[in-house]
Order: structure tokens, then sequence, then C-alpha cells
């Protein structure tokens, strides 16, 4: 794989390791191995009780600062509340504000993340429940 950092086998342990941190009894096999292969690429890691994804296309904000990677954490009761003005049918909506919510970043920066970064977002995002 070209711009691999890391071998497949030690990627597959950081994923296996991130998900027993996170006590993920089982994920979809297709959304393992795209966590695998951003692993790989050195893109996701675990930094303490928090994921890190660096993006693939990074968001420039309009006063030249750049967001190059998102830092994920474990939401709370409280903040899966926000999600209860969005109807049960209304999936992107919520996946994007579930982004938001566990990577602490406003929706005008999430809505800018480009098509490739929101669906590895949204894998990370599903780790956590």
């Amino acid at each position: 794989m070209k711009n691999e950092v890391m071998t497949r086998d030690v990627a597959i342990n950081q994923i296996e390791q991130i998900l027993e941190y996170f006590e993920v009894e089982s994920i979809d096999t297709a959304v393992k191995e795209k966590l695998v292969i951003s692993c790989q690429l050195g893109r996701i890691y675990r930094d303490g009780d928090s994921i890190v994804y660096t993006l693939k296309n990074p968001v420039k904000l309009a006063n030249d600062d750049t967001i190059d990677r998102l830092m994920f954490k474990e939401v709370t009761a409280n903040d899966m509340r926000s999600l209860d003005k969005y109807p049960r049918d209304a999936d992107n909506a919520r996946s994007i504000v579930m982004i938001s919510i566990t990577t602490c970043q406003p929706l005008e920066v999430i809505n800018r993340l480009s098509l490739t970064d929101t669906t590895m977002a949204g894998f990370i995002t599903g780790i956590f429940g």
C-alpha cells in the first residue's frame, strides 16, 4: 500500500486494541477494514481516552487556520440529548451532529469535511455507540 507507515498486522492489532479499550463487542467487517487501512496509513490512533483521526482533506477556516485532525471522545447521556430534536429518520443530520458532539467541533467545521473524511468520522463515532 502506498504511503503505508505500519504493517497490516500492526494496524489490525492497534484497531483491535481500540475496539477492546472502548468495549466494542462487534463491528461490521467492512467498517473494520476501512479503519485498518486508515490506521496503516497512520491516520487513526488512540490517545488516552480519545481516538485521533488525521483528515485526508484538511479544512481551511475563514481565519486561515487549518484543521487537519479530529479528536473523538466518548459521549455522555447529556450529549445524546442534542440528538432529540432530530427525527429518527433523519439519519444524515443525526450523524453529522453526532460527529460534531464527539469531536467538539462546531457543525460549520463538520459540514465542510470531504465525503471521505465524513464517512471515516462516522465510522469512528460508531465505535462509541
